[in-house]
């Protein structure tokens, strides 16, 4: 910017900007200036926090000064507060509602950096749908097996401890080419079974389903496929940049350029691709239930995502998924916090503008108790939850809502 301000005198300058095509430069320099500084800037700081042994705004924890949980015995996800016995930390910096996968992973993201992080369950375990329970066997309550293991096994590796890691274990074995699923397709002479293997599953379908008409809805399958790649970086940008200039201009770019795949839901692509081979759309489609919901309420581009997520297999967790609670809680606690189930948080208190506490009702003597935290409240339980039972909108202070 300065160069080219430096190429004119001030004369030439003040009339150079009077035009449209000098505005337009100028725009355009100082629009260059300001991205390359950014990104200069953010590398610099990569590069500077390349070596750092602790993350941004750690806190350093004296771990001589948290005392020992001494009032819960048997399981620890079954550790429930009571309000005569259980001994609550103090000075809490957060406090998250509900104890599910969310819950406990922003809990141990808080406590790796130092923070002192208060759980609060109003089940009677800890866990969400990680909890599991026994009639005569082991019981999950949500998790179903999951795909591309080493990716989690190091997103969980910062939330979990040392000597409690997460193991994965392949669905299927060696005899079978590691089958992680089997559907049951069609009724009567028309019905097939179809198992889903690792690694082979493109093969299996072409084998399975051979006629013509199979193979070109497989052929369109698979180059459409190619395709969703990009919608998914589209959409993942747009998130971030929110509702600027930019990402509308994205949305446009991407609505022409892949108008098959834009704005269509999963029962768009199953009625476009399989009209005439709905128990080959079926077998490629089993997997809807991953994702919740039905056909026409999910992204047609997300079942591509899905497909591809379980190219290598399905696995589970090595003891099912209450071992990632229990491994997930001694992090929390390292740091002086605690995971406490069987209290339902009723409110959240605002002070000042800000969240400063919740108040729960224990289900041990019904009696009343108000938790604070020095930094916030998080709330996991649910966007439903959050503004119609603990922080009603029409409650809310005005520059909070």
């Amino acid at each position: 910017l300065k160069l080219w301000i430096m190429s004119f005198s001030s004369d030439k300058l003040s009339k150079k900007l009077k035009t449209k095509e000098g505005m337009l430069q100028a725009t355009a320099v100082a629009a260059l200036t300001i991205i390359t500084t950014t990104v200069a800037l953010f590398f610099y700081e990569i590069r500077k926090n390349k070596k750092a042994t602790f993350p941004l705004g750690y806190k350093p924890i004296d771990k001589s000064k948290i005392p020992k949980i001494t009032d819960r015995s048997g399981d620890i996800v079954k550790d429930r507060y009571h309000p005569s016995k259980t001994k609550v930390p103090k000075n809490v910096d957060y406090i998250v509602i509900g104890s599910g996968i969310s819950g406990l992973s922003a809990a141990a993201c808080l406590a790796r950096v130092g923070r002192r992080v208060l759980v609060l369950e109003q089940h009677d375990r800890l866990g969400g749908c990680l909890h599991q329970y026994s009639k005569a066997f082991q019981f999950d309550t949500g998790i179903h097996y999951v795909g591309k293991p080493a990716k989690y096994a190091k997103v969980l590796q910062p939330l979990t401890a040392k000597d409690k890691k997460i193991q994965f274990v392949a669905m299927g074995n060696k005899d079978n080419g590691y089958v992680y699923d089997e559907y049951v397709l069609g009724v009567g002479d028309k019905q097939k079974i179809f198992a889903a293997r690792a690694n082979t599953r493109k093969e299996d379908l072409y084998k399975q389903f051979n006629s013509e008409s199979d193979k070109k809805a497989l052929d369109k399958f698979y180059e459409l496929k190619k395709k969703s790649a990009m919608i998914s970086i589209f959409v993942f940008v747009v998130k971030i940049l929110e509702q600027t200039w930019f990402s509308r201009l994205l949305f446009r770019f991407a609505k022409w350029k892949y108008p098959q795949l834009w704005n269509k839901s999963a029962y768009d692509l199953f009625m476009t691709i399989f009209a005439k081979n709905q128990l080959l759309g079926m077998s490629i489609m089993a997997n809807i239930g991953d994702m919740g919901g039905k056909l026409r309420r999910n992204a047609g581009f997300i079942i591509f995502e899905l497909f591809g997520h379980y190219k290598q297999g399905g696995y589970f967790i090595n003891g099912g998924p209450a071992s990632l609670v229990r491994s997930m809680m001694p992090v929390i606690e390292a740091s002086g916090g605690r995971c406490l189930a069987n209290i339902p948080v009723q409110n959240i208190i605002f002070e000042n503008d800000r969240a400063v506490g919740v108040v729960a009702k224990a289900k041990k003597g019904n009696k009343v108790v108000e938790f604070r935290a020095r930094c916030g409240v998080i709330c996991t339980a649910g966007f439903r939850n959050l503004y119609t039972k603990f922080a009603p909108v029409e409650s809310l202070p005005k520059s909070v809502s």
